[in-house]
């Protein structure tokens, strides 16, 4: 079995993530319904260079993205966590 390569690194001493030049400025649409989730994932993936927004539901992520398409400025990612249980 093949070892997949990750393209995000961590720095467990310092907990500060590094750049990652092939995700710099990608804009990335975070969803999670707690605000205190969105926001932190947002910190994260801002920390490795990505421009981040977020969102508490998928309607609203839906629109989001809608508007982005037709102002030609797309996400390149979305995030979206769901707590399973």
């Amino acid at each position: 079995m093949r070892k997949k390569k990750s393209i995000c690194r961590c720095d467990a001493r310092s907990a500060r993530y590094e750049i990652i030049p092939q995700l710099q400025g990608v804009r990335v649409l975070v969803v999670d319904d707690d605000s205190n989730t969105a926001i932190s994932v947002s910190h994260m993936v801002q920390e490795i260079g990505m421009v981040a927004e977020w969102t508490l539901s998928g309607k609203e992520a839906v629109l989001r993205t809608k508007v982005a398409v037709e102002q030609n400025r797309e996400f390149g990612a979305y995030t979206i966590a769901k707590v399973l249980g």
